[in-house]
């Protein structure tokens, strides 16, 4: 069983939430990232990729780009302003997108758990990219980006988020049109509804954590095994 925290979020007033909030850092390169954050500068990619504040900087993983992500957090802190919650909590994040809409629970759990494959894995990740996170988050001081990870549907978790969502306004609530997809040349307006909201029932309910390719190693080993006992 991996053991899931609340933690005290540091984000934005309602004002100023949809100016603050920005795509993943990962999935657009330099040249996507600066053009999103153009004329914008609360956008949190100045922080995830600041190397779009430093034209004359080529290595995207100097220290020069870290120190600079330090410096736009503290900038966008006093300017959104940042604000730490009170009290730890777990948030409940709704993103609609053409349509369809997925709600996850945002927490914090523990890197041994990760280290010891409690929560299982589902990708090899390249040395270079895990430094780079690394060094970012120790930079700043501050854990600035996301993991996904995916769980067995629970009931009384389910019930718990449904009614949440059911029963509290949400904290943030807007729709922001971007640019998707841009190197393929497609357009998309992208519709995107945010949903952050306290889930204090849940504070140190454990869930167990899988990965989505896990029913894919299952059928795996079953071929091991029946190419096993075929070869006795």
């Amino acid at each position: 069983m991996a053991i899931i925290r609340p933690f005290k979020a540091l984000r934005p007033t309602k004002e100023k939430a949809q100016l603050v909030a920005s795509v993943p850092y990962d999935v657009v390169n330099r040249d996507e990232a600066k053009h999103f954050a153009e004329g914008n500068p609360l956008s949190y990619l100045h922080i995830t990729r600041s190397e779009i504040d430093l034209p004359e900087v080529k290595d995207v993983y100097s220290k020069e780009v870290y120190f600079k992500a330090k410096e736009n957090l503290q900038r966008i802190l006093k300017e959104a302003p940042l604000n730490l919650d009170e009290k730890p909590s777990f948030y409940l994040y709704r993103l609609i997108m053409d349509g369809r809409s997925q709600t996850g629970i945002c927490a914090t759990f523990s890197v041994d758990d990760y280290d010891n494959d409690v929560i299982l894995k589902h990708e090899k990740t390249r040395k270079v990219k895990e430094d780079d996170r690394t060094n970012h988050i120790v930079t700043t001081e501050a854990q600035t980006g996301i993991v996904f990870l995916t769980y067995r549907g629970v009931k009384n978790v389910n019930d718990v988020v449904e009614k949440t969502m059911n029963e509290i306004k949400p904290e943030y609530d807007f729709t922001a049109p971007m640019e998707y997809n841009t190197r393929s040349g497609l357009f998309l307006k992208v519709i995107i509804k945010q949903l952050l909201m306290s889930l204090r029932r849940l504070i140190n309910f454990t869930l167990l954590m899988v990965i989505i390719v896990q029913r894919a190693q299952a059928v795996q080993e079953k071929k091991k095994e029946s190419k096993s006992k075929a070869q006795r």
